[in-house]
């Protein structure tokens, strides 16, 4: 008779809870990462259960130990991790409104920028070739260098437009004198004008602090000339004259009442005596109030 060797297969109780415990984790592991394309938590956890009294249904067969349910994870673990998104989301909500200041939905909106206001400037002027008719009908053109004007505006501004009086002085000296058929000759002397405007424009706000306006203006200037060929040799003409202007420029209102803004300013003079209209660029800084 034949006898064949017996076999004796046992399982340790550490390794079979290995064994166990193992795909349970890779069940985890892919829920967390997959879980919402797959399944919900309720049917995860179920199905972890039926799994561990499957398994403990064939140890009881087999004579090995079994798994308790404390060792299985519970609801409690997807509860927590909820949790930990929950208050992840909420934080970063809370640092997004932080860094803006106030929320998206609650900015605070465009205020009209009215008021009176008072803007001192200075700047310069660039004054044209004005031309000179000498009493014996002799035609030419007198050249200045650049020259600087002051001044201030007080007006009121509405939302979309301004009204305002401006007065500035302007001075610019003498450089050349050219006879028609000659080459420029050195004279001394210089250009001034008292200038009075009213004047009315647009204004229109990009956001909170920086604008754009448009102007025209007309009143009345005192308008000066001195020309000196030698010392024994000068001409001088001084009067009222009509004049008119408009103007371009940036608007700034950063803080309270603070208020500056940068402008060009064309200028124009009547004509005076021998001397022709004349035309004046400016370039304009001012800073001052609004209230």
């Amino acid at each position: 008779m034949i006898k064949f060797p017996k076999f004796c297969f046992s399982v340790h109780p550490l390794s079979f809870r290995f064994w166990v415990v193992l795909p349970v984790a890779l069940l985890l592991l892919f829920n967390l990462t997959h879980g919402d394309k797959y399944s919900s938590k309720d049917q995860l956890i179920e199905s972890i259960h039926q799994r561990v009294r499957d398994l403990n249904s064939r140890m009881k067969a087999m004579g090995g130990s079994t798994v308790a349910d404390s060792e299985i994870p519970n609801e409690s673990i997807f509860n927590e991790q909820d949790r930990s998104y929950d208050n992840i989301e909420s934080e970063s909500i809370r640092l997004n409104r932080d860094s803006k200041g106030v929320p998206a939905n609650k900015m605070p909106p465009l205020e009209t920028n009215t008021g009176f206001y008072f803007l001192p400037f200075v700047g310069t002027v660039s004054i044209n070739d004005v031309e000179f008719l000498n009493a014996q009908g002799i035609t030419s053109k007198v050249q200045s260098k650049v020259g600087y004007s002051l001044g201030a505006r007080f007006g009121y501004r509405w939302k979309y437009f301004y009204l305002e009086e401006r007065f500035s002085y302007m001075d610019a000296k003498l450089e050349h004198i050219e006879f028609v058929g000659n080459t420029p000759q050195p004279i001394s002397g210089e250009i001034s004008s008292l200038s009075f405007q009213q004047a009315f424009g647009l204004n229109f706000d990009f956001n909170h602090w920086i604008g754009i306006q448009f102007g025209v203006g007309a009143g009345i200037s005192q308008q000066e000339f001195f020309v000196s060929l030698s010392p024994n040799s000068s001409m001088q003409e001084e009067g009222w004259v009509f004049s008119y202007d408009g103007i371009i420029g940036l608007t700034f209102q950063p803080v309270g009442y603070f208020r500056g803004g940068i402008n060009y300013r064309w200028l124009r003079t009547e004509e005076l005596g021998g001397f022709s209209s004349t035309d004046m660029h400016l370039i304009e800084l001012c800073i001052g109030i609004q209230f």
